[in-house]
């Protein structure tokens, strides 16, 4: 995508460029007539680039839309995937037969790919997976979000400066969007399956929860938890090129710096 925009651009450039041209050989009578078909030919070429444009943009969003729907659905099934593999692995547990048992759940743990564990929150809180131990990390598709070319250009060039959009887009996945979803799978998990120091992280996450009623929110304390260190000056920048794209939204509650995720 980043190709045919550049492309675009440049064909964008060669007809201005063209256009002044014809301002100057308007003036000479000669080619009075060659200017005007060449003018005629620039307004055409105009019109069907920008045509161009819009069939490319309504087909990636398109794509975007046929994507999402097939993530859902493979959400879906990696949820019903995990519940079996669980239910394999009590059986096994008592089984007679070990290790024959075992090796058909070692299959199935192959056939799952952690990448595509996508749920919803609720989702996840109806199904019995929340009262189970997971060893997964859930990545759930109430925070999925993408960051456009289009998008990133709206960032001033003193807000990014060496910045790079893939370099966001990984703070963003590996960071911001990691820490969403540990906070939220271990909130909604039953503390029985917890570990210690889980459960007191989902009292923490349950005594915050008044914070923002109905907004689903981090704080710099998790985002330092994912990062395994206080947050630096350069993830400042991240986060507010973040908030510039209205992906979060900062706020203060008591002592506790809270980053609200916006996107729907």
């Amino acid at each position: 995508m980043e190709n045919i925009i550049e492309a675009f651009e440049k064909l964008d450039t060669k007809i201005r460029n063209i256009e002044e041209s014809i301002t100057v050989l308007s003036h000479l009578p000669a080619v009075s007539d060659d200017v005007k078909n060449l003018e005629d030919f620039l307004k055409e070429n105009k019109d069907l680039t920008a045509k161009m444009k819009k069939a490319h943009k309504e087909h990636h969003e398109h794509l975007m839309a046929e994507y999402k729907e097939v993530n859902a659905t493979m959400s879906r099934c990696n949820l019903k995937m995990l519940y079996l593999l669980k239910c394999l692995e009590a059986k096994s547990e008592a089984a007679k037969d070990e290790p024959r048992t075992k090796t058909r759940v070692d299959s199935l743990k192959l056939v799952i790919n952690p990448n595509n564990n996508r749920v919803t929150i609720n989702e996840f809180i109806k199904s019995p997976l929340s009262k189970t131990r997971i060893r997964t990390k859930l990545q759930f598709s109430d925070f999925e979000t993408e960051i456009t070319d289009e998008d990133f250009d709206t960032i001033s060039s003193y807000m990014k400066g060496r910045i790079t959009l893939n370099e966001l887009t990984e703070f963003l996945n590996n960071v911001i969007i990691q820490a969403f979803n540990e906070k939220y799978q271990i909130l909604n998990q039953h503390s029985e399956v917890l570990t210690i120091v889980e459960r007191s992280l989902q009292n923490t996450f349950k005594q915050q929860a008044s914070f923002f009623t109905g907004l689903k929110f981090i704080t710099a304390v998790d985002i330092s938890r994912v990062l395994d260190k206080n947050l630096e000056r350069k993830h400042d920048r991240y986060i507010q090129m973040l908030r510039h794209l209205n992906i979060l939204r900062e706020a203060r509650k008591n002592s506790y710096v809270c980053y609200i995720w916006l996107k729907s």
